[in-house]
């Protein structure tokens, strides 16, 4: 039995391309724990391009370097930059001065020659990605781009997020049977109010009357019973949810609670009730909401698997906010500017230690969560800028921040250290091959306490 997508979708941020899969260094052990994607060939890495939006190019050109090469690095490079503008291309392999320059000058964020600087792939990497968090901070124009409203009443900038919205989107009109599955405040249940019409809305408009359709909340004590008064309500709803000629539509919220005697029974009826909308015992089109333990409660036999298989014609995971890239500091900013205008308190800022606090808090309640913390810090602030503390998060977040602050300034001492032992405490040697200004890794010394 093939492996279910039961677990929330994480954004994928890193692609490692392979230019010439036979001469691949094969950079896995060199990632340090950084989850990355792999594409085999050029062809590969732009088709992947086309349906994602990562953050950081990892370009292997190989163990070899010469004109024997189907492609060179630098079309590579360009083609690459062509299909993602803007994306930080890290380049690795073998190579002279002359092709490290003309990576450079095409704009690649950096070159580590194979294997002597292999060893700080991982370190660049996080470089890189740390360039493209700090584009997007609010404030920069990237920034203000990139939250956009998807479909109405989700606003994300993450392409996990907005690959669901799409698919979404063309599911609209047709019969089909969804299940979403996340965290409370994921945005379940509006996904399952614009799933619910009959027709696309029209471009920039609301859908429908904006309303969630018949809706039961599940538990361990719902019966059957439950279940079969929503159905006939909605058969026997007048005007007719159907007019559409689609079946109505009913929303089985929490599906994942059920009791399996009441599992069992809803089985029964999907499989006597697959007709024809209209016809006899035909039943009202389901969208079902799971909660994140769906794919552990069927892997212990809580839930059954061929009631998983009725309801589940499209199975759409939902990404927590703490796994939506930099959702959560971007939600911020915008709900900072909403409570500026409803509470009449201007020209407030999130600070940089606050900024922080967001990010590495892990937001059990999602958005909901998010949202009533800004309320607070609007509220409660006693100066224009709001720091960690108004936001009230919880003293285990707080210690979170402090523990991974220590991390990150022990995995850049280590590097550092490596480099400056590496060419004998040459700064400007070790400068170009972290791939940073020598006023900038003085300045990381100072903060390290190593000068």
């Amino acid at each position: 039995m093939g492996a279910l997508p039961f677990a929330p979708a994480i954004t994928m941020r890193i692609i490692i391309v392979e230019l010439t899969p036979s001469r691949a260094i094969g950079l896995g052990p060199s990632l340090a724990g950084i989850d990355a994607a792999h594409a085999s060939g050029l062809d590969a890495a732009i088709e992947t391009l086309r349906t994602s939006e990562p953050e950081v190019i990892v370009l292997d050109v190989g163990t070899e370097s010469g004109p024997q090469l189907a492609t060179s690095p630098a079309e590579a490079f360009q083609r690459l930059s062509d299909a993602a503008p803007g994306i930080r291309i890290v380049v690795v392999g073998a190579g002279d001065e002359m092709l490290v320059q003309e990576m450079l000058c095409l704009g690649a964020f950096d070159f580590l020659t194979y294997p002597d600087e292999l060893d700080a792939l991982a370190y660049a990497i996080r470089r890189a990605m740390r360039a493209a968090l700090l584009e997007r901070r609010p404030g920069t124009s990237a920034g203000r781009r990139r939250l956009t409203e998807v479909v109405p009443g989700v606003l994300t900038g993450d392409p996990t997020m907005r690959r669901i919205a799409r698919r979404c989107e063309r599911l609209v009109g047709h019969a089909t049977r969804v299940l979403l599955q996340g965290e409370s405040g994921t945005g379940r249940k509006t996904l399952a109010r614009m799933l619910s019409q009959s027709r696309k809305s029209p471009a920039g408009g609301e859908l429908g009357n904006g309303l969630l359709p018949p809706t039961l909340p599940c538990s361990g004590s719902t019966r059957i019973s439950d279940i079969d008064d929503l159905f006939d309500r909605v058969r026997t709803a007048s005007p007719p949810m159907g007019s559409s000629g689609l079946a109505p539509v009913v929303i089985l919220e929490g599906i994942d609670e059920l009791s399996p005697e009441t599992q069992a029974a809803l089985l029964r009826r999907l499989l006597e009730g697959e007709t024809v909308w209209r016809e006899r015992n035909a039943l009202p089109r389901t969208i079902s909401i799971a909660t994140e333990h769906l794919g552990s409660r069927i892997a212990e036999g809580q839930f059954r698997r061929d009631l998983y298989d009725r309801i589940a014609e499209v199975h759409l995971c939902l990404p927590a906010l703490r796994n939506r890239s930099d959702d959560c500091v971007e939600l911020a900013e915008w709900f900072l500017q909403r409570y500026q205008q409803t509470l009449g308190r201007h020209r407030l800022r999130l600070s940089d230690e606050a900024i922080d606090a967001i990010r590495d808090h892990e937001w059990p309640g999602n958005v909901a969560e998010l949202s009533n913390a800004v309320k607070q810090a609007v509220i409660t602030a006693e100066g224009p800028s709001i720091r960690a503390g108004d936001l009230g998060l919880s003293s285990c977040s707080t210690a979170r921040l402090v523990s991974l602050r220590q991390a990150r300034e022990e995995a850049e001492r280590d590097v550092v250290q490596r480099a400056l032992k590496r060419v004998n405490g040459n700064i400007a040697r070790a400068s170009e091959m972290l791939g940073i200004s020598r006023p900038t890794l003085y300045d990381l010394l100072n903060k390290l306490g190593m000068r």
